[in-house]
């Protein structure tokens, strides 16, 4: 267990180490264009050559995207995106997303080409990876820059023992396209990196709850996390296709399935934590906490904020509104107990801040 030398150790290299951070993108209508949407930042505007990657967010709109993304910079507006891989598909309004700024020096592209490709993966040929399992913390990004190819698939890591080498993988098994482009980092000291197995104790529903102390009731936290398949053994040679998110409950993180199907056991998580950065267009949702108990709740539940709680709208895991209640205090009790029992989102709405939490009715 890491102690709290550790602890005051990984604080002094944040701020060392202050050119790689994470922050929170939301989709507007002011940055959405068709199936993609405009982040604004200024460590990556008129930057082609960034080091970035990304992960779903489920707060603090409380938004769900069940759609297969992937990054693209626009020369055009000397910016980056990210884009639906579905072109139809419009990008969804206030859907929010994790972004990992890491350093430039820890990144690169790669290409899926025929020499490469083995039908539903593609190996990668990095000294850093090579020979080397499980090897550092790798994340990374569908990009769909430099060679212009959609690519609709959820996508895993694993390590080949007959080529001692990383690969990405399809979900779903399908042929990796020839010239997709990957947008890979390896994570530095500059995050917290560790891994999470899921498990009938951490699964909940569709997501799964991560127990870290640096995550653990840090609201402030953010991180990304790529599925390593079979990082634990046979055991772990789990597939899992669907789109994944983060989510924050109030007291704990969780990886969560954007379709709404049970998260599977044994699958393993590699992830980098790191306090976000606090930009000027985000929310004030994690500086005024709103917590909600009890959880698991048969009966009531109740909601407490530090200002007035004015609105708390229930939704079921379908994303459909079951219960509207209209607050005029800062602590709301609810009754709940005409709901079947299930996962549900109550979102709330305060004076200064909107926070989706996740909560058991039995």
């Amino acid at each position: 267990m890491k102690t709290l030398v550790s602890l005051f150790t990984f604080l002094i290299t944040l701020s060392v180490m202050a050119q790689e951070k994470m922050f929170v993108h939301t989709a507007t209508s002011e940055n959405i264009n068709g199936n993609f949407t405009i982040i604004d930042h200024p460590d990556l505007n008129e930057n082609p050559n960034a080091c970035l990657t990304y992960n779903h967010y489920f707060n603090p709109e409380g938004v769900y995207n069940n759609n297969i993304d992937g990054l693209w910079y626009n020369s055009g507006a000397s910016k980056w995106t990210i884009y639906n891989e579905n072109f139809s598909e419009v990008m969804v309004e206030n859907a929010s997303f994790a972004i990992y700024i890491a350093d430039e020096g820890k990144c690169f592209d790669h290409i899926a080409v025929p020499a490469n490709i083995f039908g539903a993966e593609t190996d990668i040929d990095h000294p850093e990876l090579n020979n080397s399992n499980p090897g550092p913390y790798t994340f990374f990004s569908s990009y769909y820059n430099p060679n212009a190819i959609y690519n609709p698939s959820n996508y895993g890591m694993n390590y080949v023992s007959s080529t001692n080498k990383r690969s990405i993988f399809s979900e779903s098994i399908t042929t990796i396209p020839e010239d997709s482009a990957y947008k890979i980092l390896i994570a530095t000291s500059a995050t917290e990196n560790d891994s999470h197995t899921t498990s009938v104790a951490s699964i909940s529903g569709n997501g799964s709850v991560i127990d870290n102390p640096y995550l653990n009731n840090n609201p402030n936290a953010l991180f990304v996390f790529t599925h390593y398949y079979g990082l634990g053994g046979a055991s772990s040679e789990v597939l899992l296709d669907s789109p994944l998110g983060i989510y924050y409950d109030g007291s704990h993180w969780s990886i969560f399935r954007e379709d709404l199907g049970v998260m599977p056991e044994n699958v393993v998580f590699d992830i980098a934590i790191m306090d976000r950065e606090i930009l000027a267009v985000e929310t004030s949702e994690i500086t005024n906490t709103i917590a909600l108990y009890p959880n698991p709740a048969i009966d009531n539940i109740q909601i407490n904020g530090s200002t007035e709680l004015t609105s708390i709208s229930i939704f079921n895991i379908l994303g459909q509104q079951v219960l509207k209640h209209q607050g005029d205090s800062n602590s709301e009790t609810i009754n709940i107990s005409h709901l079947p029992q299930g996962i549900y989102i109550a979102k709330v709405v305060s004076e200064d801040a909107t926070q989706s939490i996740k909560f058991q009715k039995k």
